[in-house]
């Protein structure tokens, strides 16, 4: 069963892309590019008009069978799942009228591969939108619960936890790494959700989920650490505001350097 925490945050991704979305008057080709079990592609597919496509990408498996389970007959014939690596898109160039990808528990790094071959991807002019965590939210964790650190710099999960998540980016590293990939028209809006972490942090699902992995990382030997340590030292609920990023650029008309090229 999904928390309203986890549906809330989920959702708060999905409206930034929404808001963004370029209107289409004729059906498109639409890419998203971490689909996961579906629910950024069910929602977008119905600001398109009738008639278009989506390609959902993702690289887990299992999230892809979920995915294709829940589809109905009719979905099947506009949205086409598929196991695919993000830095080696199998599309020639100038198929897809958009991208999208809603970054909820994951970052791109290194990022301009994928955003190379996404916009290689796109038609001229297309549209390329990313909603993405930022660095900003764990600056704020760790002020929060700094205080009740002290004492505990020999434990193994002190350094990581006071140090700020390497492959999490800010507005202006975003804004920057598209540009580089080749886009035009570049611009990163932030936005906020506000949100209450409730100890033992190790049961809120919302933070093992999606905010943990992010701060600390995939490895789960660093992550049963890391959450030791904050159920021993976190006591009562912490305020936490997560900012997210909402970067958009577009396809220019100069071709794309392909993106297995560095």
């Amino acid at each position: 069963m999904v928390s309203d925490d986890i549906e809330r945050y989920q959702h708060h991704f999905i409206h930034l892309i929404e808001q963004n979305l370029d209107v289409f008057e004729k059906p498109v080709v639409a890419l998203d590019l971490a689909c996961g079990i579906g629910t950024a592609t069910l929602t977008l597919i119905k600001r398109l008009p009738p008639g278009s496509r989506v390609v959902a990408l993702c690289e887990d498996r299992a999230d892809l069978k979920l995915f294709h389970e829940q589809l109905s007959r009719e979905d099947r014939r506009m949205i086409f799942p598929r196991k695919e690596k993000r830095d080696r898109l199998p599309f020639a160039p100038n198929v897809f009228d958009v991208a999208w990808a809603s970054l909820t528990d994951e970052q791109l790094r290194p990022a301009r591969p994928v955003l190379r071959a996404a916009l290689r991807a796109l038609k001229p002019g297309g549209q390329l939108l990313l909603a993405a965590p930022l660095r900003a939210t764990f600056g704020e964790l760790v002020k929060a619960i700094g205080p009740s650190l002290a004492g505990h710099e020999g434990d193994p999960a002190f350094s990581v936890l006071v140090t700020a998540p390497s492959e999490l980016a800010d507005a202006e590293t975003w804004s920057a790494d598209l540009r580089r990939s080749g886009a035009v028209e570049v611009e990163v809006r932030s936005n906020t959700i506000e949100t209450t972490l409730a100890p033992p942090l190790s049961q809120d699902p919302l933070f093992t989920r999606y905010l943990l992995p992010l701060w600390v990382g995939k490895e789960a030997a660093m992550q049963a650490k890391a959450l030791r340590l904050l159920d021993e030292i976190v006591t009562a609920a912490i305020k936490a505001t997560v900012h997210i990023g909402c970067v958009r650029g577009r396809r220019g008309v100069n071709d794309i350097e392909d993106s297995t090229s560095g």
